[in-house]
């Protein structure tokens, strides 16, 4: 860019002028006197030193131009690490003892006064198999209704849970054809005295999968029961609430693939069925199992 102000040549021609004018007036003074050459000097003089007094001046910087968009680079910021989520495995264990109740050979040897027993000794032998796994299950196939409601063979004194706990047992289903037999208020001491459980439905709700975090691992229980016994069908006019889980195939596959959906990575199904003291497995069974599966039960 050129910069304002005059050129070198531009400057010489006015000097030269300048000193042409000058002779001439000190030409002119020699004919009209001193002060035509004075008065010329004094104007062409003081041009002159203008002009170099310009000329040597610091040079005016060019006025520099604001863009209308000017980007302004953003502190670059330090990248936050990201936990890595855990993708080791994890392993877990499940016990699985079969159904518990205390006929009258039982509870006479664990009987120790007119209302306490103790059944520690019932189920000592199986200590080593159930307290060291994670989740030790067995189906109580007995209410714990208290002696009000009479002992027998599926009413047990409430000591039979201490000695269940004792030997690691940890969780139960209550879901058996004698659920209700001593009633709606029967099942519901049995269920509130009991640990964790399954099947059962005291008010009526049925609201699925037992959910349990098992050492990091999301287990849903289910427990189902074949139907009801004729005193609890009695006494509750064929579970007119639907407190018990019946083993009804839609219900099952329905509730087995609600379990998926809500988070469970292990779906364990407990069904109480088969015939007893026949080795033979029925047909209805092996059906029901291959259903279970194929909704996507694990176990």
């Amino acid at each position: 860019m050129k910069k304002p102000g005059l050129s070198v040549g531009s400057i010489v021609m006015m000097l030269v002028t300048a000193f042409v004018v000058v002779g001439m007036a000190a030409f002119l003074s020699l004919i009209a006197g001193d002060d035509v050459y004075e008065r010329t000097r004094a104007v062409f003089g003081n041009l002159a030193e203008q002009t170099a007094e310009r000329e040597t001046a610091e040079p005016t910087a060019s006025p520099t131009k604001t863009p209308f968009f000017e980007a302004t680079a953003e502190p670059t910021a330090e990248p936050t690490p990201t936990a890595t989520p855990d993708q080791s495995p994890k392993t877990i264990t499940i016990a699985a003892a079969g159904t518990i109740y205390a006929p009258k050979a039982v509870r006479e040897s664990a009987q120790e006064g007119m209302d306490h027993y103790d059944f520690t000794t019932t189920f000592e032998g199986l200590s080593g198999a159930l307290a060291d796994a994670d989740l030790s299950v067995v189906t109580l196939e007995t209410t714990l209704a208290g002696r009000e409601k009479g002992y027998g063979n599926y009413n047990t004194s409430p000591q039979l849970l201490d000695a269940l706990r004792a030997v690691g047992v940890n969780f139960v289903s209550l879901a058996t054809e004698r659920a209700l037999d001593k009633g709606y208020d029967g099942l519901d001491i049995t269920a509130s005295d009991s640990m964790g459980y399954a099947g059962v439905y005291p008010d009526g709700v049925n609201t699925g999968a037992a959910m349990l975090n098992v050492g990091g691992v999301q287990v849903a229980v289910l427990a189902y029961a074949y139907g009801l016994s004729d005193e609890g069908r009695e006494r509750t006019k064929g579970d007119s609430r639907g407190v018990v889980a019946l083993m009804e195939t839609q219900r099952v596959t329905r509730d087995i693939a609600q379990a998926r959906v809500d988070g469970a990575n292990i779906v364990v199904v407990l069904p109480h069925w088969g015939t007893k003291n026949r080795a033979q497995t029925p047909d209805t069974v092996h059906a029901m199992a291959k259903r279970m599966a194929q909704a996507g039960a694990d176990v």
